[in-house]
């Protein structure tokens, strides 16, 4: 994710963000909270290890939530929450940023749009067109492209 797109996230966090899927991101967002609590939901045990080994903050929730996840990364069978219903449905009571960067990420999406009706919800590598019948759920939206030269995956910023 480019760095203005993780600035741009991390100017609409009050005090709670949660995060589905984790990795270099989530550690950009530790160093630079100031204060405020991060919850990552992680399904990946072996990427939970090595993520896990680089956080040393007190501000961090990190939540191994391991399920029988059958589809292949970057493609639409990803979306499959089969076998993921533990991981699609923890909630962060007062949540008011949620970042969506993992496995399942429509049904994210929509659990989003139930349990975080007031929250600012960000979906990565948004230009991926299967995720186009949950993101028709938010009636607000709007595209953060990433610099010029960055990595080029669109961040999408919904709202209710």
């Amino acid at each position: 994710m480019a760095k203005n797109q993780r600035d741009y996230i991390l100017s609409h966090v009050k005090s709670k963000m949660v995060e589905w899927g984790s990795g270099g991101s989530t550690l950009y967002f530790l160093q630079h909270l100031d204060g405020k609590h991060l919850t990552s939901i992680e399904h990946n045990p072996d990427w939970y290890k090595k993520i896990k080994a680089y956080i040393t903050s007190k501000n961090h929730d990190y939540r191994l939530l391991v399920g029988r996840h059958i589809g292949v990364n970057a493609s639409p069978f990803e979306e499959n929450p089969s076998g993921l219903s533990e991981y699609v449905s923890n909630i962060v009571p007062d949540a008011d940023t949620v970042l969506i960067d993992g496995v399942a990420r429509s049904t994210c999406l929509m659990m989003s749009y139930i349990k975080y009706p007031k929250a600012n919800i960000f979906l990565h590598d948004a230009n991926r067109n299967w995720y186009e019948h949950a993101i028709q759920l938010y009636k607000n939206k709007a595209i953060i492209e990433p610099d010029h030269g960055e990595y080029p995956p669109k961040l999408l910023h919904l709202w209710q």
